[in-house]
């Protein structure tokens, strides 16, 4: 029973620094906001975080780029053109932002810009984050018949480019430049499949 709590107690606080970092950053959530948020004790916090807040946002992006890895599989399983299925990622990722007015950003990439240079814990994380989501793309695009070096290069383009229209979807508030991004996403894959083999 006490396992059961203990387990409890340690999701709570992690789903509260998924969501404070998500809205706030890193910098702006503190270990006490967590703490109340995640309805835990300071005591219980560092017993299951020794690590402190470096520790939990490391495992609240994880957690954040797992969730964000099973919507690009979605999307790169749904069905229609490999084109329109990677398109479907920026148009999902707008529907997900979409859901809070757009007050919710990516944890991972929130955590990133903050402390690329002050914690190597978190950039390692947040590298191996963007790596998965590049490496789902790029098996996509070559189960299409593209090659590997080009297929590596479409999913750098398509994870930078929904990145960048998440940040000004966020400050605009609006769905729109991920419906643009969608619409780049869909022209990039369609000339990538028209380079196969030439």
């Amino acid at each position: 029973m006490a396992r059961g709590k203990e387990a409890a107690s340690r999701e709570r606080l992690i789903e509260s620094a998924v969501t404070l970092i998500r809205r706030q950053g890193y910098s702006g959530t503190g270990v006490n906001e967590i703490a109340r948020e995640g309805s835990a004790p300071m005591g219980s916090f560092y017993y299951h975080f020794p690590g402190g807040k470096e520790e939990l946002a490391a495992t609240a992006m994880g957690v954040g780029a797992q969730a964000y890895a099973r919507l690009i599989s979605r999307a790169l399983d749904s069905e229609g053109t490999f084109p329109s299925r990677a398109a479907e990622i920026a148009r999902a990722t707008a529907k997900l932002l979409a859901k809070d007015d757009f007050s919710l950003g990516c944890p991972v990439a929130t955590t990133a810009l903050e402390t690329v240079t002050s914690s190597e814990v978190l950039r390692g994380r947040s590298r191996q984050a963007f790596d998965e989501w590049i490496g789902l793309v790029a098996d996509a695009a070559r189960a299409e018949g593209i090659d590997a070096a080009a297929a590596h290069e479409l999913a750098v383009s398509v994870i930078s480019i929904i990145e960048g229209a998440e940040m000004l979807a966020r400050v605009r508030g609006s769905a729109e430049p991920l419906e643009v991004a969608a619409s780049a996403i869909a022209r990039l894959c369609v000339a990538a499949l028209g380079r196969r083999g030439g």
